[in-house]
């Protein structure tokens, strides 16, 4: 190829790329115009179009919109359904960083709840749980305690329970306390695996996929599955990515015990640097 054509075609890709940011650009600025304009024509069809801008190859720019702005407007707006909805769709569109999925959740459940929806909200808050990062984990109990509260405010005694289950299961120990993940409060709360089920689909086998598909385990409350894919990432981890690698099969051993107390152990115990065997 000559270098005329060769600069022909890099000048091309470029604009072209240029071009296709543009639009998702003023795509996305629409958007945001249509959800401030107190006009439920308007509104709906923005929320339309945010679903349409999940679905496909990964949407940064929409996914960031939605945690940072789109979410908020809605529960400002009382379409807490619509909220909570799109929450869950940016969550299921590329579920890859932490960094997008937690606020993500975090606004799932804060919409739920403004809705009423609190056997909803709590499941929520139970995948959240299971998914954070070890140090979202304390937020996350919070939320989880709040949903139990609600969920359950006819009956006290179940927070009771819970917050006791807690305390003892923080006990730092490389042995899951006695109850750990069997007949707990958490361990009742029932996430329906559907939507997630129908997402993991989409996921192949290279290493960003294989994380997607370890989170969404982890969100529909199947930890040891989870960990079977976290092991597979854990020996594809470069030196640069195992810090990662390692604190995602902690995050399935929090999932699992549904309390900190084991994965603080681990946390403790290991280093960087893969263990020969391990």
């Amino acid at each position: 190829m000559c270098l005329r054509l060769m600069i022909a075609v890099v000048i091309g890709g470029l604009l072209g790329w240029l071009g296709t940011n543009s639009a998702r650009a003023a795509e996305a600025t629409a958007v945001t115009k249509a959800l401030s304009s107190n006009d439920s024509t308007q509104i709906d069809q923005a929320i339309a179009d945010i679903r349409a801008m999940l679905v496909g190859p990964p949407r940064f720019g929409a996914i960031e919109n939605l945690k940072a702005r789109w979410l908020r407007t809605l529960i400002t707006l009382k379409r807490h359904d619509d909220a909570a909805e799109l929450a869950l769709a940016g969550v299921l569109a590329w579920p890859l960083r932490l960094a997008d999925v937690e606020p993500l959740m975090k606004l799932r459940v804060e919409a739920l709840l403004a809705a009423g929806k609190h056997q909803e909200a709590l499941a929520a808050a139970k995948g959240l749980f299971n998914v954070c990062s070890m140090a979202s984990t304390s937020e996350a109990i919070n939320i989880l305690h709040t949903g139990v509260r609600l969920a359950h405010a006819d009956n006290p005694s179940v927070l009771a329970q819970f917050r006791q289950e807690q305390e003892t299961g923080a006990v730092v120990s490389d042995r899951p306390t006695p109850r750990a993940g069997l007949g707990t409060v958490k361990a009742s709360i029932v996430i329906d695996p559907r939507p997630f089920d129908e997402a993991l689909t989409q996921y192949g086998d290279d290493y960003d996929a294989l994380i997607c598909r370890g989170n969404l385990l982890l969100l529909s409350d199947r930890p040891r599955e989870a960990r079977r894919i976290f092991e597979i990432v854990y020996e594809q981890a470069s030196d640069a990515q195992l810090a990662e690698a390692t604190e995602n099969l902690v995050r399935c051993v929090k999932a699992e015990d549904g309390s900190i107390g084991r994965a603080n152990k681990m946390v403790l115990d290991l280093r960087p640097g893969k263990q020969q065997g391990g």
